[in-house]
């Protein structure tokens, strides 16, 4: 039984090599085929205290949730407060229409 732990770590460590040696849109299908096996409901990235724990420093912001859109394509899930507050208000205006 010891030994089973050991597996793991290694499946682990082989898939994490894996992902890094595919384009970035067979990634993306990986994604989205793991989100469409568990459901409707967002996939949470935080930790046990629920603090965000992916930051993409292109758009210097943590994400805490994915979830598939209507086209079945992985998409962030950012809270607004996030956002420049002109931004919230322009998302605001579009809301309201």
């Amino acid at each position: 039984m010891p030994h089973i732990g050991n597996r793991i770590i290694f499946s682990y460590n082989q898939k994490t090599i894996e992902m890094e040696e595919k384009e970035i849109s067979e990634v993306l299908l990986d994604i989205a085929d793991d989100l469409k096996r568990k459901g409707d409901q967002p996939c949470d990235l935080t930790n046990d205290c629920g603090e965000p724990t992916v930051f993409d420093a292109r758009s210097e912001l943590y994400i805490q949730y994915i979830t598939l859109n209507k086209d079945g394509n992985p998409c962030a899930l950012i809270p607004l407060g996030y956002l420049e507050d002109e931004t919230i208000r322009e998302i605001a205006k579009m809301v309201h229409q």
